[in-house]
């Protein structure tokens, strides 16, 4: 049993992706606890992420996403996704089938956790001083969606 945290590799205007480089400090942060944790670095890349399957992300316990918005100035934690709507180019300048995650696929998927409590778990644990938080339903109709 592992608990995976994924970041992306950079794209666009960021010639890093702050993602990536929030996530590599998580294992030191860890420590030994048990599940351990694991760091992987996503593609931009619509194809990778359809060749993965499901497989990839069922086998951890528990996985985590991280993603970087140019378009949010808070931690935001995404409570859902969208099967369509993907026009954006990615980094191999491709775009999805019909702008399409699963083919016949539901409308959205959503989370099953809640994420109002984890909202205000988040608000609430020492730390996090001057850093906001917010649950969105629109996770950008780019990678960080497509992978959700």
């Amino acid at each position: 049993m592992v608990i995976v945290v994924t970041g992306f590799e950079p794209f666009g205007e960021h010639k890093t992706n702050a993602s990536w480089s929030a996530v590599q400090l998580v294992p030191a942060l860890w420590g030994d606890t048990q599940p351990p944790v694991e760091v992987r670095e996503i593609p931009v890349a619509y194809g990778w992420v359809q060749e993965q399957g499901e497989a990839v992300w069922r086998e951890p316990v528990f996985t985590v996403h991280v993603g970087v918005s140019g378009r949010d100035s808070v931690v935001t934690l995404e409570a859902g996704a969208h099967n369509t709507g993907y026009c954006r180019p990615d980094n191999r300048a491709a775009c999805p089938a019909e702008g399409e995650c699963v083919t016949g696929g539901r409308d959205t998927e959503t989370t099953c956790l809640d994420m109002g409590l984890l909202l205000e778990g988040c608000r609430e644990e020492g730390g996090t001083e001057g850093v906001e938080f917010q649950v969105s339903e629109d996770a950008g109709r780019y990678l960080c969606d497509f992978v959700y």
